[in-house]
């Protein structure tokens, strides 16, 4: 082997060693888990300002309140348990108190006082939009694939 050739190997061993490292040992240091998405992390006590200016109010937050448009009909009760994240994400849990629903978990973003998530139900998600005006949190759903719609308020607690 000439001396320019065991420099290549060595510099192809080199990188090689350098890339198997990054890849086991990412710049977190661990391998992102599917529990990560549902660790907490609290907003600071100080609203935040977004890119458009306006301030994040919303922080952990209970509600509770009333849906109406669901086909089994009625205005039953609902709850929202919400857990903003600092990085704008939403997770949190929903309560509808009527058969055939219970509690589901939510996912979606908070952006300053507007608020989307989604929610499962059976073979049904759950589209929620709205926003948060005092200690009210109100707005509208749609769910797919049956297109029910209908709207939802929720006093804050």
């Amino acid at each position: 082997m000439t001396e320019a050739s065991h420099g290549q190997v060595t510099r192809l061993l080199s990188c090689g060693i350098l890339i198997c490292f990054i890849a086991i040992h990412p710049s977190s240091g661990r391998a992102q888990t599917a529990d990560d998405d549902w660790r907490e992390i609290r907003p600071s006590a100080v609203p935040t300002e977004t890119s458009t200016g306006a301030q994040d109010s919303l922080g952990p937050t209970t509600a509770t309140g009333t849906i109406s448009g669901l086909r089994s009909g009625g205005n039953p009760e609902m709850e929202l348990r919400l857990r903003p994240q600092s990085n704008g994400f939403l997770h949190g849990e929903l309560v509808i108190h009527q058969s055939g629903f219970g509690m589901t978990p939510l996912d979606g973003y908070v952006r300053g006082d507007r608020l989307e998530f989604q929610a499962p139900y059976g073979s049904e998600t759950y589209y929620f939009e709205g926003s948060r005006r005092s200690d009210q949190i109100s707005g509208t759903f749609e769910s797919s694939p049956s297109g029910e719609r209908g709207t939802w308020s929720a006093e804050v607690n």
